[in-house]
């Protein structure tokens, strides 16, 4: 009588068993699903971040110039207030 029980407990087991390492092969799956959409996704934020630093770097050069010549024109009125109070 025990050794039935025990045996149906053990067949019970092993249909768990199972199932559980059904279940977890299916969650690996998922889960590789998903980390190749994450990839996917990391690699189009890698080329926006690209672009965005590409545009920042025109901006810099931009502003660079514009500093430039603001100094430039600073120079030049100090040098003509200097010339027109001789």
């Amino acid at each position: 009588m025990t050794n039935i029980k025990t045996e149906n407990r053990i067949t019970k087991l092993e249909t768990c068993v199972g199932t559980i390492e059904k279940n977890i092969s299916e969650i690996n799956l998922n889960l590789n699903n998903h980390v190749s959409d994450l990839s996917k996704k990391l690699d189009r934020v890698e080329t926006k971040t690209d672009t965005i630093s590409n545009d920042m770097a025109w901006l810099k050069k931009f502003f660079w110039v514009l500093a430039t010549a603001f100094i430039g024109a600073i120079a030049t009125a100090i040098i003509n207030l200097i010339k027109s109070t001789k």
